[in-house]
């Protein structure tokens, strides 16, 4: 089950095996505490409090810098892969972040 606190003062998303606590500053995936930095913490909230979808990285650059810049891409590539390095993300993850073509990512539970 997927909840998610409102609380501004504590933002954080309890997902199976994945908890990402705004405030603490950390994310804990498959038992494993990781202290990220806030941007790579800030994009895995995102696309965690859209677990399944895809989200441009139009939207994540908006999101997570507050403006728009031609050439985010690369910016967001970059911070996505340090997020995945930082989480150990490899087959054995619970979880994966796949990207589109379209420049989209998405974070997606990962069944075995």
């Amino acid at each position: 089950m997927h909840s998610s606190s409102r609380d501004t003062q504590h933002p954080r998303i309890e997902l199976p095996y994945l908890t990402i606590d705004l405030f603490a500053g950390n994310a804990v995936l498959d038992g494993n505490e990781c202290p990220l930095p806030q941007r790579e913490l800030q994009i895995l909230y995102l696309l965690a409090s859209r677990l399944g979808s895809r989200v441009s990285y139009h939207e994540i650059y908006r999101t997570i810098y507050g403006c728009d810049v031609e050439d985010s891409k690369n910016t967001i590539r970059v911070n996505i892969s340090r997020l995945k390095k930082h989480l150990s993300m490899d087959d054995m993850s619970t979880y994966e972040i796949a990207s589109t073509s379209e420049g989209e990512y998405v974070l997606r539970r990962v069944l075995f």
